[in-house]
């Protein structure tokens, strides 16, 4: 048997024998540490967001980071692990770095709807803001699908979503009107 694993054999077993001996629960030492890290981690994205709030961007990026970073050394594709990515997706975004942003969001959109559901409001978030940052990079039909998906779910919500549906529904209009005015090409003068 490998070397990593004994410890948690180990510790399974022990708290297998514990439990099935002592009247009360016992929770595992393996749940004790997951529940501990994402203890960590939320004070980590809570303090995330107030170093957004307070204009400290980069501050908030590096909390972001960390727990990104002991998301996927953890192995632990939590909710937490999501709105890690969606924040730091959102800080590059808001700091003028679209292309270190779409990415970004692009992965917490996949978390999203494997966590949530294809038909979560939290996932339109995701897209609508991936649509913003590909509209931003000139990648407007990309933008479409994306702010298309978005409000899709948006209207599905109802009431509770028509606030990001209108968000949406703006977004696409003014990539409509930026390709009308493309199409017809810069004004000339007649003398």
């Amino acid at each position: 048997m490998p070397a990593p694993i004994r410890p948690v054999l180990l510790a399974t077993l022990t708290w297998l024998a514990a439990t099935t001996a002592a009247a009360v629960p016992v929770i595992p030492p393996f749940a004790e540490a997951r529940a501990e890290r994402h203890r960590i981690w939320r004070e980590r994205l809570d303090e995330a967001e107030a170093a957004r709030r307070a204009g400290d961007p980069e501050r908030a990026a590096g909390l972001y980071r960390d727990v990104i970073g002991a998301g996927e050394h953890a192995g632990d594709g939590t909710l937490l692990v999501a709105r890690a990515v969606d924040g730091l997706a959102d800080v590059l975004r808001e700091t003028g770095r679209p292309d270190e942003a779409e990415p970004l969001y692009r992965r917490a959109a996949l978390l999203w709807e494997r966590l949530l559901g294809a038909d979560q409001p939290r996932l339109a978030v995701s897209l609508h803001h991936l649509g913003l940052v590909l509209s931003a990079l000139g990648r407007d039909d990309e933008a479409r699908v994306e702010l298309h998906r978005a409000l899709t779910i948006w209207d599905a919500a109802g009431p509770p979503g028509a606030s990001g549906a209108e968000a949406t529904r703006s977004a696409l209009r003014a990539l409509d009107a930026r390709a009308a005015a493309s199409a017809h090409g810069p004004a000339t003068g007649t003398r």
